[in-house]
């Protein structure tokens, strides 16, 4: 029995016939592939190329077709890496999907989770979790080192992406992004610094320094100085009330001790006096 099948020749249709042996063969390797894909599990890319590499020789036994097949997984591994990539930035912030350091965090530890990843090449994998650490440091006020570009495109675009995280609305209510949002605060906090008392704290001046890599080199000196006089204002008031409760303790303390001395003084005269009726 013949199974027909329509091929293109010359720009006319023709149909070829395809043994049904033939037809059984294609399924039976096919049916083993996914057999020893079950079976075995493999854990990432890397190995589904070998346990298929393993069973080549039977698989190509039932279907001489499965060498294309083989090819393209020999050769699939960029095809996985590009898919990962897509959607590890899937995770990052964009101007149509604006997420919090948190959020992005939150999203990347899911993303580890999935078969995109795990199935990404070793290279790949690196990469996507340096970036997750690049993001925890950003959560503790640690700017990304932004000669980081030189390691390609991919760290290119993922600096551009970080730059989103710093985010306002103008004037008008529209959203600005980036350097633009940066400088647009920079001025806000400029006049927040100049006042007296000072009541700017170092959580205002966390984005900067999250974003210290788009800062120019004047701002960057200015920003240190405004953290030291930010710690010196925290530190003055901190003295201030310390002294003040500590006046208040020890005032209360001397009392205390006052009242005990007191007390201990009559009950020595009381004693004294009990004593000395003897003589």
């Amino acid at each position: 029995m013949y199974h027909s099948r329509v091929l293109p020749l010359k720009g006319v249709l023709t149909v070829a016939k395809v043994p049904k042996e033939h037809i059984e063969g294609m399924i039976a390797a096919r049916n083993l592939a996914n057999e020893l894909l079950e079976k075995k599990k493999p854990k990432d890319y890397a190995a589904t190329v070998k346990l298929i590499g393993g069973a080549y020789d039977s698989l190509l036994s039932l279907d001489r077709s499965f060498c294309l097949e083989k090819e393209m997984l020999d050769n699939g591994q960029d095809i996985i890496d590009s898919a990962a990539t897509a959607n590890f930035m899937t995770c990052m912030p964009s101007e149509a999907k604006p997420l919090t350091l948190s959020q992005t965090q939150a999203l990347l530890t899911e993303f580890k989770e999935q078969p995109c990843f795990t199935m990404a090449s070793a290279a790949a994998q690196r990469k996507f979790e340096c970036v997750q650490e690049i993001i925890a440091n950003m959560q503790r006020a640690i700017s990304p080192d932004p000669s980081i570009t030189t390691g390609g495109p991919f760290y290119t675009t993922v600096l551009n992406r970080l730059a989103l995280f710093m985010r306002c609305t103008d004037a008008k209510g529209k959203a600005v992004y980036g350097k633009a949002a940066l400088d647009s605060e920079w001025k806000r906090m400029e006049a927040e610094m100049k006042k007296e008392p000072l009541s700017a704290t170092l959580s205002d001046l966390e984005p900067f320094q999250c974003h210290k890599w788009l800062l120019s080199a004047l701002q960057v000196t200015e920003l240190s100085t405004w953290v030291c006089k930010v710690l010196e204002t925290s530190q003055a008031s901190s003295n201030t009330k310390a002294t003040g409760s500590s006046s208040g303790v020890a005032g209360a303390r001397t009392s205390k001790v006052a009242k005990a001395a007191t007390k201990k003084d009559n009950k020595t005269s009381q004693g004294t006096a009990a004593v000395m009726k003897y003589f």
